[in-house]
């Protein structure tokens, strides 16, 4: 998002002891071409970095927290 932006976080209790965690931003997103790869280990669109931080929030959520990402 740079220097300027917000990001939104919204936790929602829903049934049968289940939590949703809606998170969004003012970011200029990623092209719709590329949404497939965004947990894809090793995809980035940045000119530095490893891009495992999608990829391994993804595996910890539904790895050891039983987790959907929706």
């Amino acid at each position: 998002m740079g220097s300027a932006g917000t990001i939104a976080i919204k936790i929602l209790r829903g049934s049968d002891h289940k939590v949703f965690i809606d998170i969004s931003d003012t970011g200029k997103g990623i092209p719709k071409a590329l949404i497939a790869n965004v947990f894809r280990p090793g995809f980035t669109t940045k000119k530095r970095g490893w891009g495992l931080g999608l990829a391994l929030a993804k595996r910890i959520i539904e790895m050891y927290h039983e987790g959907k990402f929706m």
